[in-house]
């Protein structure tokens, strides 16, 4: 008769649910998971909102490139008074 009670006071306490501290464990394990996928998206969304800012950049970069000459038709300064004056500057 003893095997027998056991299984009953098991299969009782089965029944009853989950206890405290597993419900507040669950809890803090999904907080954590929240927690984490919404640092994800705020990254995501700050990432894409300066993307166009970039792609400003790399257009302006590119287009100040293109205006330069090439390197092989400068020629080099052999002293400093013959590169050209810059306006405003003293010597």
């Amino acid at each position: 008769m003893r095997g027998n009670e056991r299984t009953r006071a098991s299969a009782r306490r089965a029944a009853r649910g989950f206890t405290l501290i597993e419900v507040l464990v669950a809890l803090s394990v999904v907080t954590v998971a929240l927690g984490a996928i919404g640092s994800l998206i705020a990254v995501t969304v700050r990432g894409a909102r300066s993307m166009p800012a970039r792609l400003a950049l790399v257009e302006t970069a590119r287009a100040v490139v293109t205006g330069l000459p090439d390197r092989d038709a400068l020629a080099p300064a052999t002293s400093p008074a013959s590169l050209p004056a810059i306006a405003g500057a003293s010597t």
